[in-house]
């Protein structure tokens, strides 16, 4: 492997940061848009990143279950008051999908 020079270094470093993040975000239930959104890659790019790292992921269009805590996550801010919209972008999770876990509607 060539050695690299300290930008070569820190754009690397930042990289494997924004890709440790990733994973963090799809394992506690964001889909692969909503993460592509947020750090600004396309939904593909992400994907391929993800599948480096070894992630294995969920079908296509398949219900995704809530994981890490993000029914907790959501009471809490239904409880001070945060309006569906300012949900969903904190969870990745449609308002109609959290209604049903929360409501079982």
């Amino acid at each position: 492997m060539k050695n690299l020079d300290p930008i070569e270094t820190r754009l690397l470093a930042g990289m494997e940061r924004k890709v440790d993040e990733m994973v963090r975000m799809y394992n506690a239930g964001r889909s692969t848009g909503v993460i592509a959104e947020e750090v600004g890659f396309s939904r593909s790019t992400v994907r391929r990143y993800l599948k480096q790292r070894g992630v294995t992921l969920g079908c296509r269009g398949a219900p995704r279950q809530i994981q890490g805590g993000v029914v907790e996550i959501a009471k809490a801010m239904r409880g001070n008051e945060k309006t569906w919209d300012q949900i969903e972008k904190k969870t990745g999770f449609s308002a109609r999908q959290l209604q049903r876990w929360l409501y079982g509607k």
